[in-house]
């Protein structure tokens, strides 16, 4: 769980971020049963100021500066969050061998339990998920030209540096993003391009993100995605060509918990699927991408050709291992946690507007005539 305050003021924007430790570091706690107003005071103004600290957008403003440093922690990110000392015990402990040869035998059962997990043939560990969904990308559009359709608030299309077309050669074609992460599928299936026009790209792949970071972390309707899939699987709708399914599952286990169902269910009708085992997860380094046993193969050669093979790699695979084992609880735990918080901040009158969304918590402030915008 993460709270994380954007406060503007013309084209400045500086962020804060506390993450909640309780859930794993019995050290570091959240004081919730302060007055959620006076905790917002303490974060949005410095104390010796008498106005709003307002920085440059380069630069995090630690909120050390505003509570007591026993409190809470700066990790401006999920991304950031720490492996337990569980964890950390595994990677000192991790018998190693070589992943190129395919001999280290944690990443064997890490790749191993991943497909399990998500009912595909075989999974891959890759040192990042934009490695992964970039990996995905190359192995589903083979060929140099092809085009991608994605959500123009995804973290493909935002955040990955324009890998498919710098490295692979797709194309990506944009579809509006809904406020709930998804977007009209008469209009993706219009998008399809002509299967038999030598003048334009071959529509290859449809990619989705779930849960969708850009939209307040929503998890997309298990009903939304299964109609997707059945436009994408069949040839009368997609002008004669099957067309891949990819989901960049980044957090998807946040939305297995907030559905109530197996990620294996979310995932079913996906031809592959990257997800993080840092981030909620707690591991520190590492994303997983499952699918076919064909298409595993060919993204096990891509990756060596981005760098991304990894040689006594079983280090951090133990960490990945033990996340997927323990992770259950811990999520049961953030989600709970982020409820909590939701509910306090739900009675704060000087709110514009509330949100829940998993372990997010959107809202608007108004001060003085100026807006601020955050998230749990």
């Amino acid at each position: 769980m993460r709270f994380c305050v954007r406060y503007t003021r013309s084209n400045i924007s500086s962020c804060f971020t506390i993450f909640n430790y309780c859930a794993h570091n019995n050290r570091l706690h959240l004081p919730l049963t302060r007055s959620v107003s006076q905790f917002c005071q303490q974060i949005f103004f410095r104390p010796a100021l008498s106005q709003p600290a307002y920085l440059d957008s380069s630069h995090y403003y630690s909120v050390f500066n505003a509570l007591p440093s026993h409190y809470v922690i700066d990790v401006r990110s999920d991304t950031l969050s720490l492996p337990t000392s569980e964890m950390r015990q595994a990677m000192f402990a991790a018998t190693l061998g070589d992943d190129i040869y395919r001999e280290d035998p944690n990443v064997l059962k890490l790749e191993q339990k991943a497909a399990e997990l998500f009912e595909k043939d075989a999974g891959l560990f890759v040192p990042s998920g934009t490695m992964s969904n970039l990996l995905a990308i190359m192995a589903h559009c083979p060929q140099r030209g092809a085009e991608a359709i994605v959500g123009d608030l995804s973290h493909t299309f935002l955040y990955e540096q324009g890998s498919a077309a710098q490295i692979a050669g797709v194309q990506l074609a944009t579809i509006q993003n809904k406020t709930d992460g998804t977007f009209c599928l008469e209009e993706m299936q219009r998008k399809i391009r002509p299967y038999d026009d030598s003048l334009q790209p071959v529509t290859s792949l449809v990619v989705v993100e779930n849960t969708h970071n850009m939209c307040g972390g929503k998890a997309l309707p298990l009903q939304w995605l299964d109609e997707l899939a059945a436009i994408c699987k069949t040839k009368e709708n997609t002008n004669g060509k099957n067309i891949a399914l990819h989901m960049d599952g980044a957090r998807v286990f946040n939305a297995a918990e907030h559905l109530n169902e197996s990620v294996a269910r979310i995932t079913r009708e996906f031809d592959s699927v990257s997800y993080s085992v840092s981030k909620a997860l707690l591991a520190p380094v590492g994303s997983m991408l499952v699918g076919s046993e064909t298409f595993i193969a060919e993204a096990r050669r891509l990756r060596l050709a981005l760098g991304g093979s990894m040689h006594q790699c079983g280090i951090l695979a133990a960490a990945g291992l033990l996340a997927l084992e323990k992770f259950e609880p811990l999520l049961k735990e953030d989600h709970r946690r982020t409820k909590r918080i939701a509910e306090a901040f739900a009675s704060v009158q000087a709110l514009a507007r509330f949100s829940n969304c998993l372990d997010f918590v959107g809202m608007e402030f108004k001060k003085k005539g100026k807006q601020t915008r955050g998230y749990v």
